[in-house]
């Protein structure tokens, strides 16, 4: 449908000089900057000025694939980039991934899966990692240039059955043993990198 449309250039340089965007990394943001009702108001904007809903919907396309394109090549390495491995729901998004192809025609995009990891399953596998940590109660990497800069453990645990609580709870001893007490908080601050079909791939550790 995106590519059925026209892109609104002057809308996404508007969206694009927001605070979100040009806020430095790392950052994060929710529904208090794009709640449900975001995407609808622009579009009845956007109608209102003679749009039709494709020219709508290929405007957001453009502000979500020139959004990462800008940030690749603002925090990126300045030589270039020789890889882009995409995940999520916008990865399967064809004009996403052909404004990507244009904006960097050197370089090497795929999808998540070439490391294993399905892309249709990066939002379940962050939030894994974070409930994890969450449970073994260690916190994550403290956040740079936001609301906080102390680290924390991150998240809540809401108990289900009691009997399977006390199974993870005693699990959660087991797993830290005697490491020291006043340790367990320390985040994963290296990266271990592991062969996987031939290819390499990133694992956090201590």
């Amino acid at each position: 449908m995106a590519k059925a449309g026209k892109v609104n250039q002057a809308i996404v340089d508007e969206i694009l000089a927001g605070p979100y965007f040009t806020h430095d990394i790392p950052k994060s943001t929710g529904r208090e900057t794009f709640g449900d009702n975001w995407s609808q108001n622009l579009c009845e904007r956007m109608i209102g000025e003679g749009a039709n809903p494709e020219d709508c919907v290929a405007t957001i396309t453009r502000v979500t694939s020139k959004g990462l394109a800008d940030g690749y090549e603002r925090w990126g390495p300045k030589d270039g980039i020789d890889e882009i491995y995409l995940g999520g729901g916008g990865s399967f998004n064809p004009a996403i991934i052909d404004y990507l192809r244009e904006r960097f025609p050197r370089t090497k995009i795929m999808f998540l899966d070439e490391l294993g990891i399905p892309a249709g399953a990066r939002e379940a596998s962050d939030f894994s990692l974070k409930g994890l940590e969450c449970v073994v109660g260690r916190a994550l990497m403290p956040p740079v240039k936001t609301e906080s800069d102390r680290a924390g453990i991150t998240g809540h645990m809401q108990p289900g059955s009691g009997t399977n609580y006390h199974k993870v709870i005693k699990h959660v001893q087991e797993f830290w043993g005697d490491y020291p007490m006043e340790k367990r908080m320390n985040p994963v601050t290296q990266m271990t990198v592991v062969p996987y079909k031939g290819k390499s791939f990133r694992l956090g550790v201590d």
